[in-house]
Formats: C-alpha cells, structure tokens, sequence
C-alpha cells in the first residue's frame, strides 16, 4: 500500500512539474493565425499599453518570482488586435488558448511561451 502511494505521489508531483518545451514561432503561428513580432504595433484592445508591472508581496512573489517583472510589447495577436507582452527573463503575458476577443473574452497568463 505504501508502494502504491509513493508511486502516486511521484506522478502528480512530475505532472505538476511538467514543463512542456516552448512554442516556435511557427507553432504560435499555426496555433493563434497571423502573428505580427514587431514590438512598434499598435493594437486595437491597448494601443497605448507600452509596458505592464506585475508585482506581489505575497504568494506569487514566494512561489512564483519568474512570472513577475515589467513586460512590454513584442508583437500582437489575431491581426493587431490584441498585444503580445514579453519580460526581459523570457515570460510572454498573452491571452490563455481559450480567450477569444470576438466575444470580448480576454483571460490573461503568464507563461515561457506565447499562449
């Protein structure tokens, strides 16, 4: 029964852990349709955001540092219409895979790679 647990155990906690490669920009591509990478794109939802913070004391600053900084514009998402923000440790802040502007659901994440 012990054997079994830790066998348990150890899945979950590599699942959680799992870190997938990320996206090429191919793949971002194929993924969200036309991307523009030039970070001077004026978007349609935030054409005068340049540059985010994102900032804790509590929670997110003691399990996940990577994920906070300043993000600018790289780029933008389904024809300009939505930016694309990078940190300068490699983090994008874009729309989850499940946002969809045409409905006016935007739903944002933080991540190693572009959705």
């Amino acid at each position: 029964m012990r054997s079994l647990f830790a066998v348990l155990v150890l899945a979950g906690v590599s699942s959680a852990l799992h870190i997938s490669a990320p996206l090429t920009k191919e793949q971002i591509v194929e993924k969200f349709g036309s991307v523009n990478w030039n970070p001077n794109t004026k978007t349609k939802y935030c054409d005068q955001c340049v540059e985010i913070e994102i900032s804790s004391v509590g929670g997110a600053l003691e399990h996940q540092p990577n994920r906070l900084g300043r993000f600018t514009v790289a780029g933008a998402l389904w024809e300009n219409m939505v930016p694309i923000f990078k940190a300068d440790n490699g983090q994008y802040m874009t729309p989850d895979p499940n946002s969809n502007p045409i409905i006016y659901y935007l739903k944002w994440v933080v991540s190693e790679t572009v959705g």
